[in-house]
């Protein structure tokens, strides 16, 4: 999968032509080199299977942003906006809390302390949760 717009450069890398590849490049410009070339996106791309490293989703009209630890500046791979908000939602690089968060949606602590027990399927104050609620407590005899 190569982009619309790109020319070769003098290094054999893929170069930016359209506004949305030359700002990818902008943002991995250091010292007069690109760091992360559009090439090395595609190949990174094609690597994770076409598409986010996290849910797998395909890039559509936006490119999967290029994910990198805020605090080293290491590059980790392509995530689509979603999962980089998510990740970005741990503060970065805390792996110790997605771990937790795994153990979490894999063995709750409810479930651990009395075993699985459940409520009706969808968000709160929707009408459609309101209708299971009121079904699940007419089968309940409450």
């Amino acid at each position: 999968m190569i982009g619309e717009f790109w020319v070769e450069s003098r290094h054999g890398d893929k170069v930016a032509t359209s506004s949305a590849d030359r700002r990818l490049q902008a943002t991995y410009y250091v010292d007069g080199t690109f760091i992360f070339t559009l090439s090395k996106y595609y190949k990174l791309l094609e690597f994770q299977g076409g598409g986010c490293a996290i849910c797998g989703r395909k890039p559509t009209k936006t490119r999967l942003s290029v994910d990198h630890c805020h605090q080293t500046g290491l590059l980790r791979g392509l995530l689509c906006m979603r999962c980089n908000r998510a990740y970005g939602l741990f503060h970065d690089n805390n792996a110790i809390r997605l771990r937790r968060a795994a153990d979490y949606i894999t063995l709750p602590p409810l479930v651990r302390l009395w075993g699985e027990q459940y409520t009706a399927i969808g968000r709160l104050g929707t009408k459609k949760r309101a209708k299971l609620l009121k079904k699940m407590k007419g089968t309940n005899g409450h």
